[in-house]
């Protein structure tokens, strides 16, 4: 997409991260759909840092992790709609219940 001024954008980025651990002092707030505080995760560092970078013109679609893996969906805010955003998440360590390994997926619709 054309910015207008000569710079570009991208309605979609995605990022996937192995080994997404940061261990920094960053924690942004957390809530479950009854509003209330749960516990910060791993990943807000990362998470703010591509926010700090991204700027005000882009949204967080969703956002998923499992043991060190990340996954980060971030929208353009004025791009197209986006509707019918999945997730999912499969625990392949031991006993397919660690998640040292595995995968992340989210799936979203695009438009109309």
């Amino acid at each position: 997409v054309d910015g207008g001024d000569g710079s570009s954008c991208y309605d979609l980025i995605v990022v996937a991260v192995q080994e997404g651990i940061l261990g920094g002092p960053v924690r942004l707030p957390r809530v479950n759909s009854n509003g209330g505080e749960l516990p910060p995760r791993h990943c807000n560092e990362l998470l703010a840092v591509f926010l700090e970078h991204l700027g005000q013109d882009y949204r967080v679609v969703t956002l998923l992790s499992r043991g060190a893996m990340v996954l980060l969906v971030f929208a353009w805010r004025f791009g197209p709609p986006l509707h019918d955003i999945e997730t999912a998440a499969e625990n392949t360590g031991l006993a397919h219940v660690f998640p040292n390994k595995g995968g992340l997926l989210a799936k979203l619709e695009v438009g109309g």
